[in-house]
């Protein structure tokens, strides 16, 4: 909506911009990237300086929009993971099978009717399973070098032949046993909030916690025990998606903030100097990641001059300090009035 404004000289002229307008000439317009057609095409602009007066806003009101945006993968390790080697010289495969026995180590070898090797793994053992050597693993015809069953024997015959030189290594694996948990959406929308409903869940069965000191994070866990947070959840505590997040970690790039700043581009805006580079921001805002909803008038207007002699749209975008969209209520409309007057 193009006006003149009132309050102002007669030559000043306000212009209203609304994320669900001109959605027959940009439909794909949202509350945090719009652009609206005006009326008319508007001319002599560069004769103009603008500014933003006012801005209203609604911010995402829940931070999980699927499940899947709530989950945090458990992971506990279980079993040792120890090596036992042990040169074996025998002079034939009963005194081998014998002096593997012998060393206790919670695997147990026979030879059966068919002269065929059978290992057996005592119960504490059936969880990790062991390794043996690729040596042993052909003699035997395993097709692997992980055993894991009860009992596992053996594809080829062993023959009975004297002087057996073999290396006897076995080593037990640790077993990684994952447990999703799904985070509550916190009634409030509030990073505080949330930080409470995830301790919240992820303590009462796993003794799993985020520490707050200061402006920043630790994760505390028992031991052998990570967690891997969703793509959202990981966004939100600023780390990689794909990280295992492990006992005593200190996520240092973290901060929890009740505000944080909008910068809010408008492309008809002559380009400002922002640190080492060039800007189309408009105005930087004070925004409070508690509140859904913001109505700002802005007493103290910034004006920029007008870069374009001809406005037919504008273009409004509102960025966080990555300069990635402002999360916004999807179904919600921005608004934004902007006040023009002529160069002093």
């Amino acid at each position: 909506m193009l006006r003149n404004c009132k309050k102002h000289k007669m030559d000043d002229k306000i212009i209203t911009l609304n994320s669900q307008d001109s959605l027959l000439f940009y439909p794909n317009n949202t509350g945090n990237d719009f652009t609206n057609v005006l009326p008319m095409t508007v001319r002599n602009c560069k004769q103009y300086e603008v500014a933003l007066a006012e801005l209203f806003f609604t911010t995402e009101s829940k931070f999980f929009k699927s499940k899947e945006d709530s989950k945090v993968i458990i992971r506990r390790e279980e079993g040792e993971n120890q090596i036992c080697s042990v040169q074996i010289q025998a002079n034939n495969w009963a005194d081998f099978i014998k002096q593997v026995n012998d060393i206790n180590c919670g695997v147990n070898i026979s030879l059966n009717d068919d002269k065929r090797i059978e290992i057996t793994l005592d119960s504490k053992l059936l969880k990790t399973g062991v390794k043996i050597t690729k040596e042993l693993s052909s003699i035997l015809g395993f097709t692997s070098l992980v055993v894991r069953n009860k009992k596992t024997v053996g594809a080829q015959k062993v023959k009975d032949e004297g002087n057996l030189s073999i290396t006897f290594l076995l080593q037990t694996l640790p077993v990684y046993i994952h447990t999703e948990v799904f985070v509550h959406e916190p009634e409030k929308y509030d990073l505080e909030s949330l930080l409470e409903q995830v301790n919240e869940n992820l303590f009462f069965e796993h003794k799993c916690a985020f520490q707050k000191e200061g402006n920043s994070l630790f994760f505390v866990s028992p031991p052998k025990t990570k967690i891997n947070l969703s793509p959202k959840l990981s966004s939100i505590f600023n780390v990689k998606p794909t990280k295992w997040i492990e006992n005593n970690e200190r996520l240092s790039n973290l901060i929890l903030k009740d505000s944080f700043i909008i910068r809010v581009y408008c492309n008809i805006a002559e380009a400002q100097i922002f640190g080492n580079e060039y800007k189309k921001w408009i105005r930087l805002i004070n925004s409070n990641s508690n509140v859904k909803g913001e109505h700002i008038v802005l007493d103290k207007l910034l004006y920029l001059p007008v870069e374009t002699d001809s406005i037919r749209a504008i273009n409004i975008r509102l960025l966080n300090e990555k300069e990635n969209l402002v999360s916004i209520e999807p179904s919600a409309e921005t608004v934004a009035v902007l006040h023009f007057r002529k160069k002093i």
